[in-house]
């Protein structure tokens, strides 16, 4: 079901910043994106210095378009769950609500990107995973 209360806050996200593209939207964010080698575990996750993001990505993701997905998915982290990684990190009831908070956003943001890219809205779901690299 589509929460138009999170449709809205990504409407104003890509309003506010002139794109839906997470790399732009990061980066009008003064939020640094680092290409790491994470493992074959985990695609991305933020972390802080000094009080301020960093977003670290899987470097295997680099030239892949699930590139957009992961960044997606923690530019959201960033936005919705600033400052509750204590939370997440110490407790997994929190930890599984995040995760699917953020992909849920992640899939926002992607819906958008494709209109942005294409001029229209994808004809269904599989259009935005085949674009942009959506885990299944």
């Amino acid at each position: 079901m589509i929460d138009l209360d999170k449709m809205g806050i990504v409407a104003f996200i890509g309003k506010r910043y002139g794109t839906f593209n997470p790399f732009g939207i990061a980066d009008k964010l003064n939020i640094p994106i680092m290409w790491v080698d994470l493992g074959s575990n985990l695609m991305g996750k933020v972390t802080y210095l000094k009080g301020n993001p960093i977003i670290l990505l899987n470097v295997v993701f680099k030239e892949l378009n699930s590139r957009y997905f992961y960044c997606a998915h923690e530019v959201s982290h960033v936005i919705r769950h600033e400052g509750l990684s204590g939370a997440y990190n110490l407790n997994t009831k929190f930890r599984d609500k995040f995760e699917y908070q953020a992909t849920e956003f992640a899939d926002y943001i992607l819906i958008n990107l494709y209109r942005e890219d294409f001029g229209k809205l994808p004809d269904t779901y599989h259009d935005i995973e085949a674009e942009y690299g959506i885990p299944e």
